[in-house]
């Protein structure tokens, strides 16, 4: 495979794996009555779930060995799992005051966002040097 081809992905993998666990118990907390009065938490739930279901799916998909033939599939698995990552952490974040696990839930989305960037960087890379023929 050629040089810069991110063939492993089990960092990215990681990184989402624990976005989707921290988001899955945020979600449950919020779920089970974990409120601020006069706040209303539901776009942060909403968020949550989405980031747990797809996150999750993401780490999963990237446990399974590269191939070139994938970059395109996870290529928009990447930017779908940067989006949910980006907003389900910022809502986190605004909503700090109602619990802890909420911080640690945005920051471990800030971080997965940031691990999924660097991915996709990488990716698309290379692809544009495949079609510059610089590869």
């Amino acid at each position: 495979m050629s040089e810069g081809v991110p063939t492993d992905l089990s960092a990215a993998a990681a990184a989402c794996r624990a976005a989707a666990d921290v988001a899955g118990a945020c979600a449950q907390a919020l779920a089970g009555g974990l409120h601020l009065p006069g706040r209303d938490l539901t776009r942060c739930l909403d968020l949550c779930r989405d980031a747990t279901d797809l996150l999750g799916a993401l780490a999963t998909a990237f446990e399974r060995p590269f191939a070139p033939a994938r970059a395109a599939g996870v290529r928009k698995m990447i930017e779908a799992g940067m989006t949910v990552a980006t907003e389900a952490g910022a809502e986190c974040e605004l909503n700090v005051e109602v619990d802890p696990l909420l911080e640690s839930c945005g920051e471990a989305c800030e971080r997965c966002a940031d691990a999924l960037r660097g991915t996709l960087t990488t990716l698309v890379d290379h692809e544009y040097e495949e079609q510059s023929g610089a590869v």
